[in-house]
């Protein structure tokens, strides 16, 4: 893709109104998500639908806050008028 952009722009010019910069905006945004022969295959597209899966079955999971056992103690305030 980068190459045949590179081909067209080389013959057409990167004037103004050529869609050089958004093609570079869009070369930016996506170039770490390619391997360099083009390939694709190291984006998970379902990545983020599959953690908030996995956060919400561990959220149902927990009964109450006395379910954590790693000496977190709530110290307050408890009403709103206690703060200082």
């Amino acid at each position: 893709m980068v190459d045949a952009a590179n081909a067209y722009f080389d013959a057409n010019g990167r004037t103004k109104g050529s869609g050089w910069k958004n093609f570079e905006r869009w070369k930016a945004e996506n170039e770490s998500k390619f391997y360099p022969s083009g390939d694709r295959s190291n984006v998970d597209f379902y990545g983020v639908t599959k953690t908030y899966t996995e956060i919400a079955n561990q959220a149902h999971n927990l009964k109450n806050k006395a379910s954590f056992t790693d000496g977190w103690l709530e110290l307050g305030p408890w009403s709103a008028n206690n703060i200082t």
